[in-house]
């Protein structure tokens, strides 16, 4: 019995560092979690943990190889729990390329529990003394990016990563969404990356236009070749294909739902309803259409992911 678990464990945790090399944009939104579950609370700088099982937990696990460690901090005292997340901060920090957006939100949060820091807990010389520490190696990391983005050709950069993200869709590493999903997945690690920094400095541009226009003409074409021509309910873009186990079916609902968690009903409607599927028909967005077709999904997610009037995606 405890062999079938481990083996069952073991292939989990196969898919899941698959999923983390497909999207490792999923990277990016961990280092902002990470960093948004510290808080400053009365006198005290707090950690605010991951649930155990959870999306976020089991993916800095994977990440960090710190199953062990972590447990062993969290029975630990407070500081050794905040010196633990610091580290792996650090090193999500350090694996970031590309596109400075994940990097300049951690920097200002870090900022911002500072001065939270500072204002309640002067006597509190730890949790001062670890917080410059982040914000040191976040600003130094933060001076990286922007010299490598000063040295890179950003719409070479934004071309070559459109290019990995549809390769790897039709080579079948998106399969464990549905349709819809494989859509919201590649936009997303599309707007953290180059591609997406390339359009939030020239989102006018003739050449990033040019850009969103193959890009919604290719997933047009994708979500073509998932459903077949024509209109289709919302239920059969946003279902998976039968031949999906119910472990990696969880397992990418789960990422879906954490990479898309913020996207809110008023203003992404479909993306909201793509990334917490399913819901009931009160709880769905009224704006959303209940027959489309893929040309339709395609424009409705792209256009709410890069939209400059919105600002893009919301994390």
């Amino acid at each position: 019995m405890s062999t079938d678990k481990t083996r069952c464990a073991s292939a989990d945790d196969v898919e899941l560092s698959e999923l983390l090399v497909t999207l490792p944009s999923t990277k990016s939104r961990l280092l902002i979690e990470l960093v948004n579950g510290l808080e400053v609370s009365r006198d005290h700088l707090n950690v605010q943990r991951a649930r155990d099982g959870s999306f976020v937990s089991r993916a800095l696990d994977a990440l960090s190889g710190a199953g062990r460690k972590r447990q062993t901090q969290i029975a630990q005292r407070q500081q050794g729990a905040i010196d633990g997340l610091i580290a792996v901060a650090n090193d999500l920090a350090q694996g970031l390329t590309g596109s400075n957006l994940a990097i300049g939100r951690v920097a200002e949060r870090v900022t911002f529990l500072e001065r939270s820091l500072g204002q309640v807990a002067h006597h509190l010389a730890d949790a001062q003394r670890a917080l410059k520490a982040l914000d040191e190696s976040i600003g130094s990391q933060l001076l990286r990016i922007n010299a490598e983005l000063g040295q890179l050709d950003l719409r070479a950069s934004a071309t070559e990563e459109l290019n990995r993200v549809l390769s790897d869709w039709r080579a079948g590493r998106y399969d464990g969404f549905a349709p819809a999903g494989r859509c919201y997945a590649a936009l997303h690690e599309l707007y953290w990356g180059p591609f997406g920094e390339f359009w939030r400095r020239h989102p006018q541009d003739a050449a990033s236009q040019r850009l969103l226009r193959t890009l919604e003409n290719e997933l047009s074409l994708l979500l073509r070749e998932a459903r077949g021509p024509g209109r289709h309910g919302l239920e059969e873009w946003l279902e998976l294909p039968s031949d999906q186990t119910t472990a990696r079916y969880r397992l990418h609902a789960e990422a879906l739902r954490f990479l898309g968690r913020d996207a809110q009903a008023q203003r992404q409607p479909m993306s909201h309803a793509c990334t917490h599927w399913p819901m009931t028909a009160a709880d769905l967005p009224l704006e959303v259409p209940l027959l489309c077709d893929a040309s339709r999904l395609a424009g409705l997610l792209q256009r709410e992911c890069f939209h400059a009037d919105n600002g893009g995606l919301v994390a």
